[in-house]
């Protein structure tokens, strides 16, 4: 693509759109690993009987009973020992094999991560726009040193990872990308935009803290919040940014699409959504009707409503939207955003204070774009998923790489 093909107002909101994204969360499902350093592509990295252990490593750490890890994990209790102990021991050695497996992938020049991504798409989205598209990874406790390691690993090695099969595109890719550092730099850009407030989980009982447990953040329903608050929304408007794209992790936006979509919109805010389907689900948007009449998409943590609410809604949230900087001029509704909690198996079921991104949306008038499965979304929630969307999430990638120019 070329600057000619996007409409006026979207190649001004390109220009003016800073790229937020959060990298806070420990995957609980895959182990504990930090997902913004995980290959999409682990499953071709890996021989497949590599690729059946860390699955079945993955499986021990997240069975539901100290009884189901020895099951699963085919270990006896030795004389003298207890089924717990047994069990914390093994699963200490399943997140072993986890870590060393994937750091192994990690150091092959053909593993393409969600951070390495990122930064692919908004170096191209950059030059296409003639600008400067700030990204920024916001982290917790658990994984800043992680991102902030890799983000200097790659920082110092894209010049010899494989981008892209076709050498031309390779070169362009490689040249954005040292322009777009060289830029950051002059700019005194990071990417890192700092930790999450922490929260230990909490027992699903009683409701008391359980201390000994990580303490991770509430989501990404604290985004927008937290850009305020810590000055740097204040920051990106003087370099000219009018607008703020958030998505998960592991999730690869189409810039140039998603704000073309938005631009048409011409509401305050918009949030892509996707066909749920079975294996592929998650939060649902609503329609909400307000005094007066008007009617507005918005997104409440599933979790903290009556679950008749999910009934024949097709469609779930992505976490990947826009909204605009500053006052919001036709306010909807005031008052906190409901707080959210999630029920969390893996071991020791436990419940997590959560905020869906959506929840701070909810007083802006708001625009859901249809998304594709395959196409601009993936779901990442298992490592089998990784063997079944990677490879397509990289080429449906390397397909939008071909057409910018």
């Amino acid at each position: 693509m070329d600057a000619r093909n996007l409409s006026p107002s979207a190649l001004k909101l390109l220009r003016e759109t800073a790229y937020f994204t959060s990298a806070a969360g420990l995957w609980s499902r895959g182990g504990g690993q930090v997902k913004a350093i995980i290959p999409y592509n682990v499953a071709e990295l890996l021989s497949p009987k590599s690729f059946h252990d860390l699955s079945h490593a993955s499986d021990t750490v997240n069975a539901s009973s100290p009884a189901d890890v020895l099951l699963i994990a085919k270990v006896n209790v030795p004389r003298k020992s207890s089924v717990e102990s047994t069990a914390q021991q093994v699963v200490a050695d399943a997140k072993g094999k986890i870590e060393a497996t994937l750091g192994k992938c990690r150091e092959d020049p053909r593993a393409l991560n969600p951070l390495s991504l990122k930064f692919v798409n908004v170096a191209l989205a950059s030059g296409l726009a003639e600008t400067f598209t700030p990204l920024d990874f916001w982290t917790s406790e658990q994984t800043h040193a992680a991102v902030r390691d890799a983000l200097t690993r790659f920082k110092k090695d894209f010049g010899g990872m494989e981008f892209h099969p076709d050498p031309a595109i390779q070169a362009r890719i490689c040249q954005a990308l040292t322009d777009y550092f060289a830029q950051a730099h002059a700019l005194g850009e990071t990417h890192l935009f700092g930790y999450q407030v922490g929260f230990h989980a909490l027992d699903p009982e009683t409701g008391a803290p359980l201390r000994d447990t990580p303490r991770i953040g509430k989501g990404a329903g604290e985004a927008r919040a937290s850009l305020d608050a810590s000055g740097r929304s204040g920051v990106l408007r003087k370099m000219g940014k009018t607008h703020c794209l958030f998505d998960n992790i592991e999730v690869l936006t189409n810039l140039p699409g998603v704000l073309a979509g938005h631009a048409q919109s011409g509401r305050s805010a918009s949030f892509v959504v996707v066909p749920q389907q079975e294996g592929c689900a998650g939060g649902n948007p609503f329609l909400v009707v307000h005094p007066g009449g008007l009617v507005n998409f918005e997104l409440h943590e599933q979790c903290a409503l009556p679950p008749e609410f999910a009934t024949g809604n097709k469609f779930f949230n992505t976490n990947s939207m826009v909204w605009r900087f500053g006052t919001n001029p036709t306010p909807l509704s005031s008052g906190p955003m409901p707080q959210g909690f999630e029920v969390k198996g893996g071991g020791r079921p436990h419940v997590r204070a959560k905020e869906n991104a959506g929840d701070g949306l909810q007083d802006w008038s708001t625009a859901a774009l249809l998304g594709r499965l395959g196409a601009d979304y993936e779901n990442f929630k298992t490592y089998p998923d990784y063997k079944r969307n990677g490879a397509r999430l990289i080429a449906t990638q390397r397909g939008l790489w071909g057409h910018y120019s």
